[in-house]
């Protein structure tokens, strides 16, 4: 019996673009703010080192499911799934 599965395979494969666009998009659009807007000192840090977390979790979720699609094996899918539940925390 297969248990790997081939959508999933492909959804995270184009979830690693998706997350470097994001990421890139994300720094262009807080160099615009820092630059052009009002924007305090203290949040604009805040706001690089939750993104850098973002970025880490995110890349750590799909590197476990990955992995764990490709071996067919519980453990990594079980942590890609609960990274999950941060990775939504980080969208909002």
């Amino acid at each position: 019996m297969q248990l790997s599965s081939l959508p999933l395979q492909i959804t995270l494969y184009f979830n690693t673009y998706f997350l470097i666009g994001y990421l890139v998009s994300s720094v262009a659009i807080f160099v615009y703010k820092y630059d052009r807007l009002f924007y305090p000192n203290n949040s604009f840090l805040w706001d690089v080192s939750l993104l850098a977390l973002y970025g880490i979790n995110e890349s750590v979720r799909i590197s476990f499911a990955m992995r764990g699609n490709k071996t067919e094996s519980i453990d990594p899918l079980l942590k890609g799934t609960i990274l999950s539940g941060v990775a939504c925390v980080g969208y909002v």
